[in-house]
């Protein structure tokens, strides 16, 4: 691990590791930020625009997946901004998403529906926008079905 840095999370004084991305800075220091596409070594897209948070003196949004800490750097990972621009994030995926939640086989374990459960995304605000093939379905153990795809990378 290399010298570590001093940060502010949400008015928090701590001290992360300059290697990591804020996502994982956060995480060891007790402050879960939410992430749909990020999967620590191996995705690192910043597609899904869920784990965005605000800081100082940055003109827009930073996406936490991709971003690292830098000394001093002050972090808010829940202001009323970034709330409202995750709740976005989840309604525009969510508008190209099949609303077959009850009846979906992963209705209990899917991160996109828990996700929205927790943001209180109620209603559809954007229209759909893309088209999908029928399902595939001629491996036995497989079935890839684009609708319920978000895009992630993962």
């Amino acid at each position: 691990m290399e010298n570590l840095i001093e940060v502010t999370i949400d008015s928090q004084t701590v001290k992360v590791d300059p290697s990591e991305n804020i996502v994982e800075a956060c995480a060891r220091a007790g402050v879960k930020i939410p992430t749909l596409c990020y999967l620590k070594g191996i995705s690192q897209n910043a597609s899904c625009g869920v784990c965005v948070v605000e800081v100082e003196g940055a003109k827009s949004l930073v996406r936490s997946c991709v971003q690292k800490p830098t000394p001093g750097m002050k972090i808010q990972t829940a202001s009323p901004r970034v709330l409202r621009a995750r709740k976005t994030a989840i309604e525009l995926l969510l508008a190209n998403h099949p609303s077959d939640c009850l009846s979906c086989v992963r209705a209990d374990t899917c991160e996109l529906h828990t996700m929205a459960n927790l943001l209180e995304v109620r209603a559809d605000r954007f229209p759909a926008y893309r088209k999908y093939p029928l399902p595939d379905t001629t491996s036995e153990g497989i079935v890839r079905d684009d609708k319920k795809c978000i895009l992630c990378g993962r």
